[in-house]
């Protein structure tokens, strides 16, 4: 199968975190871009949880009406109470100007919480205060510029927790300074199940991985961390290889450490760091331990901030329901397991494991298990029939498929069914060919395989 080059795409963590306190809540100690934090200005960046503001919410000031809607009418115009349609705002309520049941113009009665710029809302038709009417949507103009909340991006760690004071980054986000009498409001909430912080989105054509229990396997996802030559050759055995650079080295998925998983060539070894080398375990993640020559690349086994091994292994399709929701034809979304990576259960808390940012990942010659899911069978098998008492049967035995937003369960057997050779069969239900992977499911099948047709060749003559 032909998949584009970085056919993966991670995403990151995103939390929305609420803000009191009587100190400076603005753009000018919280601007877009910068990072923040918890704790002190002295807290070590590993043991703290930060993320990057990419949205800033407080109560909205002004709004406007895109769609003044039809048919509406209210028990009173004054404070109506709305829902958001974008963003994560809530609690807005406007004073309505009405013409013949259409929306002309609208006044901020109570601005309401956690509003962006360009938020679109409609009426929350849930209130007995709207009797009847469809299609209003308004959109906020202006929001105080005293933020009551933070939208973060690419956050490494869990939660902020709640009453923790707030620490604001440098211009350069490298400095760490207490943001006085800023406080958490609430343990921070995270903004939707595709940010976790261990999803990614595959983009395979028709990959028809829709059913519940399926199996992916991906493999060769190449790193994207700096690549060192060694300073030293290696033979299958040895245990240390030489680097005149080993700074890479003294960070592996997220955090300062001494040992991690390396790539050399297309060996995937262990290491611990030491003085000018590195001592390796050979030939792990079923890879086997080569000769490699001075000049060899090495480079940490990761991508993006995670350990390889976690994504170049099997997959089940997740149980999530807006993952599953969010699957179509060409697309779907997978999980690392945190669990897997993390043995000792050390990256917890503000240590949680996530990828850095969003970011597309895999290189060109990746590979990903794939089914193959059809409606319709027509046999390419040439055939003659002499005489009148020469017959060519042929039967089918299939498993079943799921379509793309389908409720059908994959991997039953579908039974034997008769069909005509030289013509197509139309099957009524989907149908599945079962990647390998996928193939321990049909213990009920012959060899396990997803597809079996026979063909019986009767004759009453006795010449042939």
């Amino acid at each position: 199968q032909v998949l584009p080059t970085n056919p993966l795409r991670t995403l990151p963590r995103k939390l929305k975190v609420v803000l009191t306190g009587s100190g400076t809540r603005t753009n000018a100690v919280f601007p877009l871009g910068r990072k923040v934090s918890t704790g002190a200005a002295g807290d070590l960046e590993d043991q703290s949880i930060t993320g990057i503001v990419e949205g800033q919410g407080a109560p909205t000031t002004s709004g406007t009406f895109v769609t003044g809607g039809k048919g509406y009418s209210f028990s009173s115009t004054t404070a109506v109470p709305t829902v958001a349609l974008t963003g994560s705002g809530t609690g807005l309520i406007v004073n309505v100007t009405l013409s013949n049941g259409v929306v002309t113009g609208i006044a901020i009665n109570s601005g309401g919480t956690g509003y962006q710029v360009g938020d679109v809302f409609t009426f929350d038709n849930t209130n007995a205060q709207v009797i009847r009417g469809a299609g209003f949507k308004g959109a906020v103009e202006q929001i105080n510029t005293t933020f009551d909340t933070l939208y973060l991006t690419d956050v490494q760690g869990e939660k902020f927790t709640n009453g923790e004071t707030l620490v604001h980054y440098g211009a350069t986000n490298d400095t760490r300074t207490v943001a006085t009498n800023v406080t958490v409001n609430g343990d921070s909430t995270q903004n939707g199940d595709l940010f976790a912080g261990n999803v990614f989105e595959v983009t395979q054509y028709n990959h028809a991985h829709h059913g519940a229990t399926n199996k992916v396997d991906i493999r060769n996802i190449k790193p994207d961390t700096v690549i060192v030559p060694s300073t030293s050759a290696l033979t299958a055995e040895s245990t240390t290889v030489s680097l005149a650079n080993t700074a890479p080295f003294a960070r592996y998925q997220g955090i300062s450490t001494d040992r991690g998983e390396a790539l050399i060539e297309e060996e995937v070894v262990s290491y611990v760091l030491g003085t000018g080398q590195l001592t390796l375990t050979r030939g792990i993640l079923n890879t086997t331990a080569l000769p490699h020559v001075e000049g060899a690349s090495i480079q940490t086994y990761e991508s993006n901030g995670v350990s390889l091994a976690g994504i170049n292994t099997v997959f089940t399709i997740p149980t999530n329901t807006t993952l599953v929701d969010e699957i179509n034809v060409d697309n779907y979304y997978l999980e690392v397991d945190r669990s897997a990576l993390d043995p000792l259960n050390q990256r917890v808390g503000n240590s949680l494991l996530c990828f850095t940012d969003e970011r597309a990942l895999g290189g060109n010659t990746v590979e990903i298990s794939q089914n193959h899911q059809y409606s319709s069978l027509a046999p390419n098998i040439n055939f003659i029939t002499p005489g009148t008492t020469t017959e060519v049967d042929a039967r089918v035995r299939t498993i079943s498929g799921t379509s793309a937003d389908g409720t059908e369960v994959s991997f039953l057997d579908q039974g034997v069914q008769a069909i005509t050779l030289g013509e197509t069969t139309f099957f009524p239900t989907p149908r599945l060919i079962t990647s390998k992977i996928n193939e321990d499911k049909l213990t009920f099948f012959p060899k396990s395989k997803s597809i079996e047709l026979s063909i019986d060749m009767t004759t009453a003559d006795d010449n042939l």
